[in-house]
């Protein structure tokens, strides 16, 4: 499912690199939807079963393995009185948590939660076009392109 996806973070970021981060496991993925009594999107089980994560320092971009991933609510610096669902997972961020990547389990779709500004954006509706988009150009994804 993630082929092509898999030779451009190689490409990016070196093999040593990248075959550092071990796949999780069905049992990792039962647990941890067992834990957050959520079933996780087909595309991201597949994305954690082929890859488990990403981190590319050039780029900035960090997509977390499962291990790593909670939810937002889960954060103790962001405060539940913004308007975002603090019940979305954060399954990464970008420009060392500038930005968290988010995953909102009642649409399913992918967003982009600047801290700082206090905004967020819908980036994808799927993992795989989430990754295909921080993989081609993430600036330009998050809406950030003008301020380069």
């Amino acid at each position: 499912m993630f082929e092509i996806e898999r030779k451009i973070m190689i490409e990016k970021v070196g093999e040593k690199e990248f075959e550092s981060n071990s796949i999780a496991s069905e049992h990792e993925l039962e647990t941890f939807e067992s834990i957050y009594r959520d079933k996780l999107p087909v595309d991201l089980r597949a994305f954690y079963l082929e890859l488990n994560g990403y981190y590319n320092s050039n780029d900035m971009v960090y997509l977390y393995p499962l291990k790593e991933v909670k939810k937002l609510k889960e954060y103790n610096f962001i405060s539940s009185e913004n308007e975002f669902n603090m019940d979305c997972f954060v399954i990464g961020d970008y420009g060392f948590q500038a930005i968290y990547w988010l995953l909102d389990m009642n649409t399913t779709k992918y967003f982009a939660l600047s801290i700082a500004n206090n905004m967020i954006v819908e980036v994808a509706d799927s993992m795989k076009n989430l990754l295909c988009g921080l993989l081609k150009d993430s600036l330009t994804m998050i809406g950030l392109d003008a301020y380069e």
